[in-house]
């Protein structure tokens, strides 16, 4: 007969539940690309002399509706977003916005945006 002892069942369950928390719990039903266009100081040259100059930067963004897949509610400020750009980079950012709880099955919309000089390509969520 095969014994298991209670440490190895909880790490066992704990291993189970983890692997539940996956990719897959957020699930992006719709998205609309979109560009926003913010002041920034940037630094420039001007016969090696560095000043600073205040010049309009593009950022790619998308508005998401995701869905809650996961068996127990998460809030929205639990969610992070990993985009691929055009030039093939990554970036992830955990979404600011205002605390509110997504029921399983529940759907949530927001915007997010990235400072890139690329457009996005394609878009993840997760729950953190």
């Amino acid at each position: 007969m095969c014994y298991t002892s209670p440490v190895a069942l909880a790490l066992q369950c704990l291993y189970f539940f983890v692997s539940l928390a996956s990719a897959a719990d957020c699930e992006i039903l719709g998205q609309d690309m979109f560009e926003r266009a913010q002041s920034a100081i940037v630094t420039d040259w001007n016969a090696g002399i560095p000043y600073r100059k205040l010049e309009n930067e593009v950022y790619p963004c998308a508005r998401l509706l995701i869905r809650n897949n996961a068996l127990s509610g998460v809030y929205s400020t639990d969610i992070e977003v990993t985009a691929t750009f055009d030039d093939e980079s990554v970036k992830s950012k955990k979404i600011q916005d205002e605390k509110k709880r997504i029921e399983p099955g529940g759907n949530y919309t927001f915007s997010v945006c990235f400072e890139s000089g690329s457009g996005i390509s394609k878009l993840e969520c997760r729950f953190k």
